[in-house]
């Protein structure tokens, strides 16, 4: 799943319920590669926590900026 990064152009057009189901599939694999990390994995599995941690934030933050923008106190 996280071969490659998202990009921003393309979820800024998604719903937030796709944007939530993407955001919890990514946190259940951060979760998988580090129990790899502790058990000793492989180089390549652990390599991609970086790239996972940046999938994770992306989606968040997009999420975090609609409730924003949408918000009456704004």
């Amino acid at each position: 799943m996280t071969d490659k990064k998202l990009r921003v152009f393309k979820l800024r057009n998604a719903a937030d319920d796709e944007l939530l189901k993407g955001l919890e599939a990514y946190k259940k694999e951060l979760n998988n590669l580090r129990t790899l990390k502790i058990t000793g994995g492989t180089s390549t599995k652990l390599g991609k926590i970086r790239v996972c941690i940046m999938n994770i934030s992306i989606p968040l933050h997009n999420y975090l900026c609609l409730l924003y923008l949408l918000s009456p106190c704004r």
